[in-house]
């Protein structure tokens, strides 16, 4: 759904999570509604994906962006070249280390 800062807003795993990228969003989204949601204004911005956010790759493990912290799964190295970030790879150990956001890849589609 789009928000007010011109931004897409998705809720994944009950958190409200800001895309600035709508090809990003869509590329994870089941759905993108063509209107804001009124229940959900005012609600708190889990985090904000901004375009170029670091991205991390660890072999069998997956692709996520590193924000904050804190790694959030995405679906796959095109996602973040869609948001022109750039992945580095990191070791088990590494990815291991980090805490965890929600997983953006959200179901199988």
């Amino acid at each position: 759904m789009p928000s007010p800062q011109r931004t897409v807003d998705l809720v994944i795993n009950g958190s409200l999570v800001r895309f600035d990228r709508r090809a990003v969003a869509e590329k994870l989204a089941v759905r993108i509604l063509d209107e804001p949601v009124p229940a959900l204004a005012g609600a708190r911005v889990a985090v904000n994906v901004r375009p170029g956010a670091d991205a991390r790759e660890a072999p069998g493990r997956g692709v996520a962006f590193l924000i904050d912290d804190k790694l959030w799964p995405i679906s796959s190295p095109d996602v973040a070249a869609l948001n022109s970030s750039i992945v580095g790879g990191v070791t088990d150990e590494e990815w291991d280390a980090y805490a965890r956001g929600a997983d953006l890849a959200g179901p199988p589609r």
